[in-house]
């Protein structure tokens, strides 16, 4: 099940970055993005998505917790994206853990690798994926899950998800997944 993986994968990028590794080591690969339609300002991560339009989307307040450039994604061996995990503690969860956000993004060859991945896993989990309302170019999977989106063209998708949200929490964050994908940029 891709939940199970994720919490693995979340668990194990919180827990490289979290022991020891230095400022340059977790900066991002890439430039920051362009400013988005709305005029909104990328942050200085270069994360697609800043903890503060998270924040505003939510309800809650997030942090960004790390940010791993060409980081080989555990679901695709040898594909690799610039990730980044964003933290949240006002709702913890199982364990006492945050809450987690991850965005991927992947460029050139491997975007679409990460794109026919995220169309066969959602249909894999039960889940319908259908162009989403809010944000041009977007895939959503609904599902019994937690929502997954991915989004952007054929050189660059950013995938947002967030990991092991327990029931309660999960409906919550279903009701403002619109505004999340509208804030990446």
């Amino acid at each position: 099940m891709r939940t199970a993986v994720l919490i693995a994968a979340a668990t194990l990028v919180l827990g490289v970055t979290g022991c020891g590794s230095s400022p340059a080591a977790v900066q991002p690969a890439a430039p920051p993005p362009a400013p988005t339609a709305s005029g909104a300002e990328p942050d200085e991560s270069g994360c697609p998505l800043s903890a503060e339009a998270l924040s505003s989307a939510t309800g809650m307040t997030w942090a960004l917790r790390t940010t791993e450039p060409d980081h080989e994604l555990e679901t695709l061996p040898g594909v690799k994206a610039d990730v980044c995990v964003l933290t949240s503690d006002d709702r913890p969860q199982q364990g006492g853990d945050p809450l987690v956000l991850r965005v991927d993004t992947a460029e050139g060859a491997d975007a679409e690798k990460v794109r026919t991945e995220f169309e066969a896993s959602c249909s894999r989990n039960g889940g319908t994926a259908t162009d989403s309302s809010v944000a041009t170019g977007a895939r959503v999977c609904t599902s019994q899950f937690l929502p997954e989106a991915l989004l952007g063209d054929n050189d660059r998708v950013v995938e947002v998800y967030y990991v092991a949200a327990d029931q309660e929490t999960a409906k919550e964050l279903e009701g403002s997944f619109d505004k999340v994908l509208a804030a990446v940029q």
